[in-house]
């Protein structure tokens, strides 16, 4: 799976997300012109430490197949999966 980081996201999420095998911002330009998988942190705590606890707690529960159909809204205290329509 692969993951486009945004510029808000601090360099140790993304070493994370590198270091399993993801791919960051390079990857845009080979992004479709069609809505594309979203991961949204909504979460208090916007500490890259904390950050990086949701993430890999999502990696971990979650099918890749419901990230790659999926708005995934991260909050506090519930995880939300709005599917994309194509």
């Amino acid at each position: 799976m692969k993951f486009l980081a945004d510029v808000n996201i601090a360099q140790s999420v993304i070493k994370f997300l590198r270091d399993h095998s993801h791919k960051d911002f390079i990857e845009l330009v080979k992004l479709p012109k069609y809505q594309t998988p979203t991961i949204i942190f909504r979460v208090t705590d916007q500490k890259p430490e904390n950050i990086l606890k949701f993430l890999k707690k999502l990696l971990e529960d979650t099918k890749e197949e419901t990230l790659i159909k999926s708005l995934t809204v991260i909050e506090d205290d519930n995880t939300e999966f709005i599917t994309l329509t194509t």
